[in-house]
């Protein structure tokens, strides 16, 4: 008896092409997913041998506007096909075309199964922050600054320091060296007030006086705000906490896709004003909503602060790689009053010269020779001081010099130096041009797994290499499953979603 039914849909959004397909589990599901667009039914049909023509008791109009079938022969599967398309043969009777949708007929139904395979990119099953990072076949685009955090390293002003080896407080030769920042030193460290610049002077006053003025090793300047205190340890002098807000806009475009708040499309920049920088992946802190870095000040004749990622990649352990230095800080100049720094030299090698005259002249007076004595004495007085009066009138129009570096630095005199944390960003434009792209073709995963239908609300895409398929279908249908999904395809959760891509929530 005739009884193979032919089931007839209209407007079904499948593709030839396997483009798009609907994700469904069992014939059950299928079927129902499809229900929605039947239009015609014939029953009671004489046996059909799948893949060929089909003749209907059903007119050319009834089923003209149909672009799907199901066949269902008695004891036999139900086949799903594309009609290609439909002719007339009689006023009852029309010859229908179709090629076997071997997704709906064989994977939906469940005759074969996806194995592990390579999967190249696909819609993942977690959109967190950092759950993706995988990179992907990305052109270089360009980056501006997003928002800028300030370590505030002259929140609280500056010290004039100098380190010398001659007390500045007590005015004498300082000999002995001592621990400074877990470093021995032959010189001594003393901090100023920028305000209190005139002590400074009449300091450096007294050491010209004293001959001292090359005990003066460099004069800088330096943050109060972390300026250590001088002892043998060396102590972590503060933090600067930097923002991490995965929800905020990015040049003015808010991502729909995670992935787009990790490396390259933002990252954290740091730098020193010194012409140095160094790029921190947000998402590889140990702790990402709270990213914080330390800054350690060593105050030498040399001094530098070190400014160093905390928890970042495994706990820190590249800790000198994840660290950037401030080594270039103004360093000062002073006047030095040339003849007071000459008299202060050489005052002692000339009286003691002139004393040495004085004192022969009488001890040969002390002989008896008194008159030659106390003439040469009259002599040695007026050469004394006709020496000491062109001596003097010669040496005391001396110029002033200047010593130490009298060097500039532009962005600490326009209080602009400071290690700067930005967060750096795609524009706008090739941003929403990536967004878009995730939301249609997901993530890169180049890992093994079995590839996903439904790891989002809406759909799911997935494209493999080398694709897995087993089951109870002929090989060339097989074949044709594999290829499928080495093009890549996009799986629906339903008809109704069907090129919907809002609001496709991870699963996971």
């Amino acid at each position: 008896m005739p009884s193979t039914v032919f089931r007839f849909y209209s407007g079904v959004p499948l593709d030839m092409g396997y483009q798009n397909h609907v994700y469904a589990e069992g014939p059950g599901g299928y079927s129902g997913a499809l229900s929605s667009y039947l239009t015609q039914t014939a029953s009671n049909q004489s046996y059909h041998r799948i893949g060929s023509p089909m003749e209907v008791n059903l007119s050319f109009a009834a089923l003209s506007s149909c672009n799907y079938v199901a066949i269902q022969n008695p004891g036999e599967r139900i086949y799903y096909g594309f009609i290609t398309d439909v002719s007339y043969i009689s006023p009852a009777n029309t010859q229908v075309t179709y090629t076997i949708d071997v997704i709906g007929t064989y994977l939906n139904q469940g005759y074969v199964t996806l194995g592990s395979s390579y999967v190249e990119r696909c819609h993942s099953s977690t959109d967190n922050v950092g759950d993706n990072t995988v990179p992907e076949d990305d052109v270089t685009a360009e980056t501006l600054c997003n928002s800028v955090t300030s370590s505030d390293l002259y929140e609280n002003g500056s010290y004039i320091v100098v380190s010398a080896a001659y007390d500045l407080n007590e005015y004498h030769a300082d000999t002995w060296g001592e621990m400074i920042n877990g470093i021995y030193q032959g010189a001594n460290l003393y901090k100023y007030a920028t305000s209190d610049y005139t002590t400074l002077n009449e300091d450096l006053t007294h050491a010209a006086d004293d001959n001292q003025l090359e005990s003066i090793l460099s004069i800088f300047m330096f943050p109060v705000k972390y300026y250590p205190a001088v002892n043998s340890d060396l102590p972590l002098l503060g933090s600067v906490q930097v923002p991490n807000n995965t929800t905020h806009a990015l040049d003015g475009y808010t991502p729909v896709n995670k992935k787009l708040y990790t490396y390259p499309y933002r990252y954290l920049e740091v730098d020193n004003s010194e012409n140095a920088s160094l790029q921190f992946h947000y998402e590889l802190f140990d702790n990402p909503s709270q990213i914080a870095f330390t800054l350690q000040a060593c105050v030498t004749p040399t001094p530098v602060i070190g400014c160093n990622a905390a928890g970042y990649g495994e706990s820190n352990r590249f800790a000198a790689a994840n660290s950037l230095m401030m080594e270039s800080f103004p360093v000062c100049s002073f006047v030095v009053d040339s003849y007071r720094a000459w008299y202060a030299m050489n005052k002692n090698a000339y009286l003691g010269q002139n004393l040495s005259g004085l004192v022969g002249t009488w001890a040969s007076a002390a002989t008896g020779n008194i008159i030659p004595a106390l003439a040469s004495v009259g002599q040695f007085g007026s050469s004394l001081l006709a020496q000491n009066v062109s001596f003097s009138d010669k040496e005391k129009y001396m110029s002033n010099t200047v010593k130490g570096a009298a060097a500039s630095d532009l962005e600490y005199a326009t209080g602009q130096k400071e290690f700067y944390f930005r967060e750096m960003c795609w524009r706008s434009e090739m941003l929403r041009i990536k967004d878009h792209y995730f939301t249609m073709y997901g993530y890169q995963q180049n890992r093994v797994a079995t590839p996903p239908r439904h790891n989002r609300a809406k759909c799911t895409y997935v494209k493999t290499v080398g694709c897995n398929v087993s089951g109870s279908a002929p090989a060339d249908a097989i074949e044709e499953i594999k290829q499928i999904h080495d093009r890549g395809i996009t799986y629906w959760s339903s008809f109704a979603n069907f090129f919907d891509y809002t609001n496709n929530t991870p699963l996971g």
